[in-house]
């Protein structure tokens, strides 16, 4: 090879699979909440009923929130399980594993942890408040995040805690390399993992992360894998945020007003406002 450092294969194998993480914190006492795996529909019904309702099932190697689902009920159970293990390939044409995740539900404010990892040391580059659209219990409607706001508003001791877990999972799984962007909720038990991803964050995080640090996560990317200390450009903000107007409800979009005002505002870095047409609930996001 070239010589350049980089996670190993296998760690990155288990750090995409949401069965395999939650595997990896049991084997190294990691805090973490009740789950279960199950292939067949009389698997999932079995462990469910261990588990007790409700539940949030997910399938265990896809992104976005696709196919996640808070069930309250075994009727409930069954629609999540047939979007949990019904499609056979992803959105990148990959093959799927078709396999359901079952946890207990977290309940708690949620957060992401942006951080960079080099030679096994992990430095957190800032944690994320997120806005999340909770869904209803009848497997209807995912959860569909609405707002992000970096850095987090946190207590000392409640982001010491935060970036500890996170740590923790990451030596867990393996990760000595690279950038990754951690979900938990800060439970009254203490943080607990939502799901691990070796990758930046989504949904303009990054651009967030960028304009308070300064740290580009795609430049660190590409200077870890060189074997170069990544080194943050110029801050331009103390705190930024992005929201995401979510329809309540299925209709038609007809007009949107008052964006003129939001060209003129300074404090504005960029908007996107959706066109005439028809929209729906968001599923996922």
């Amino acid at each position: 090879g070239l010589g350049l450092p980089g996670a190993p294969a296998h760690v990155l194998r288990t750090a995409t699979r949401k069965h395999l993480v939650r595997q990896a914190l049991a084997a190294g006492g990691v805090p973490d909440v009740p789950f279960a795996v199950a292939a067949t529909w009389a698997q999932a019904r079995k462990e469910a009923a261990g588990l007790g309702y409700p539940l949030v099932v997910k399938p265990v190697d896809m992104n976005s929130g696709t196919g996640v689902r808070k069930v309250a009920d075994e009727a409930g159970l069954a629609v999540a399980f047939a979007g949990a293990t019904g499609p056979e390939r992803n959105t990148r044409d990959q093959p799927l594993e078709r396999l359901a995740l079952l946890e207990r539900v977290l309940e708690g404010p949620e957060y992401s942890v942006e951080s960079m990892t080099r030679d096994g040391v992990t430095r957190v580059l800032g944690i994320t408040a997120k806005s999340v659209a909770e869904p209803g219990v009848d497997g209807g409607s995912g959860f569909v995040e609405s707002g992000h706001l970096f850095p987090a508003p946190l207590a000392t001791a409640e982001r010491d805690a935060i970036e500890r877990h996170v740590a923790a999972v990451l030596c867990a799984v393996g990760l000595t390399h690279g950038i990754s962007h951690t979900e938990v909720r800060l439970t009254a038990s203490g943080p607990r993992l939502i799901e691990l991803n070796p990758r930046q964050g989504g949904g303009y995080i990054f651009e967030l992360v960028r304009l308070v640090t300064g740290y580009n996560p795609l430049r660190v990317l590409v200077d870890l894998a060189l074997g170069r200390e990544p080194v943050p450009g110029p801050a331009v903000a103390t705190s930024a945020a992005v929201t995401f107007l979510l329809a309540p409800a299925a209709g038609v979009v007809r007009e949107v007003r008052g964006t003129e005002r939001l060209a003129d505002d300074a404090r504005v870095v960029g908007h996107e406002t959706p066109s005439s047409g028809r929209e729906g609930r968001p599923g996922d996001n």
